[in-house]
């Protein structure tokens, strides 16, 4: 098994060396304060980063901060955006995800039982 801070390492490695989606993992480490020291503005910084570029765990993980409030203020219609746009490309954390906004009527997306089935379908294959 790898140790976590030597994961950290390889991957803050591939970021100096320009991956995008690497600065996303890295963000992972920073949010939960594994291997380094907790650091949720630094992980907001990664994943809006990843996300604007359009990495699609980097939308889903943005999409995640904004509507629970992990590390920002609560959004839920932003979190609700971002699972939209990491969906569309096949992300399958966030389709579960929006698949419970669109259960619940949360977000700001009217309930509707056959979308939540099919986001979570999708997600699932």
């Amino acid at each position: 098994m790898i140790p976590i801070k030597k994961s950290f390492e390889y991957w803050q490695k591939e970021v100096e060396q320009g991956s995008v989606h690497a600065s996303v993992l890295v963000g992972t480490f920073y949010l939960d304060g594994a291997g380094v020291e907790q650091d949720k503005t630094k992980a907001i910084e990664l994943f809006t980063k990843g996300a604007e570029q359009g990495d699609a765990l980097g939308q889903g993980l943005l999409g995640y901060c904004y509507f629970y409030g992990n590390g920002i203020e609560v959004n839920e219609e932003k979190g609700v955006e971002f699972w939209k746009k990491a969906a569309e490309q096949g992300e399958p954390s966030s389709m579960c995800e929006l698949g419970l906004c669109f259960y619940e009527g949360k977000g700001g997306v009217a309930k509707d039982y056959a979308k939540a089935a099919e986001l979570w379908k999708k997600g699932a294959e």
